[in-house]
């Protein structure tokens, strides 16, 4: 039975080129779409320890907040307001890693550069 139902599947497939043309680019976007949920999945649990910055919004983070103020200044209040050195942060769907404290950041941009990623795009 698969057999033939394989080749009554090619035959519909043959006999309405336009369905593939349709179909093929709706299988590329849900797959993208696939791929950014993953990696966004990703990399909340990667980052999941570090505390976040307080006052992100659902689904554009804290880019309200950084829209409104100066970033310099507005990382050093999140640093103050979770005593920590390093604080996560959200610019819609992309995540950020803020690090407050010179000596980190020496050995993220210096020290240890192998072993930090950084996404300049």
């Amino acid at each position: 039975m698969f057999p033939q139902a394989f080749t009554h599947a090619l035959d519909c497939i043959q006999s309405c080129p336009s369905m593939i043309a349709v179909s093929l680019p709706a299988v590329v976007v849900i797959l993208l779409v696939f791929k950014s949920c993953v990696v966004w999945l990703w990399q909340s649990w990667v980052l999941r320890k570090l505390p976040e910055a307080p006052g992100g919004l659902p689904l554009i983070g804290h880019t309200w907040t950084l829209y409104w103020n100066t970033p310099w200044d507005l990382f050093e209040k999140w640093a103050f307001e979770t005593g920590e050195d390093i604080v996560r942060c959200r610019v819609f769907n992309k995540h950020m890693v803020v690090v407050a404290n010179p000596e980190l950041c020496k050995r993220v941009l210096h020290t240890n550069l192998a072993n930090y990623t950084k996404d300049l795009g």
